[in-house]
């Protein structure tokens, strides 16, 4: 398995790829997504503190997606980690990287601010 820290907390470059390199346009999808982003550590404790790995695994999915859309590379190889964990009964380990998923989103929003 991949580490997930050696991706860049956020890939700008790929995301302006994606939206033909509109600069304006990418400051905007990041303001629009700090609430959210914000809102993922809840997201991820609500589902921890059930410890229904269905539950979890579904969470780190859609957190994937949230996370490959806005260049969240960091994030989104954690969650992705974080979900083959689960889909291979190895919900400890899955469990244990999660615990770090609030300090990645805060370096996130750090780096999202610095770019907006």
């Amino acid at each position: 398995m991949s580490d997930y820290t050696e991706k860049p907390v956020l890939d700008t470059k790929s995301v302006l790829d994606r939206i033909g390199g509109d600069k304006l346009r990418l400051k905007q999808l990041y303001s629009f997504s700090i609430h959210e982003i914000r809102t993922w550590n809840d997201k991820i404790s609500e589902s921890l503190n059930s410890l229904n790995y269905d539950e979890i695994r579904k969470t780190v999915h859609g957190l994937k997606g949230s996370s490959a859309t806005l260049g969240a590379e960091r994030c989104r190889s954690l969650f992705a980690e974080a979900e083959i964990l689960i889909l291979n009964n190895r919900e400890e380990e899955a469990l244990e990287l999660l615990k770090k998923s609030n300090d990645e989103i805060i370096e996130l929003i750090k780096e999202i601010n610095g770019n907006c």
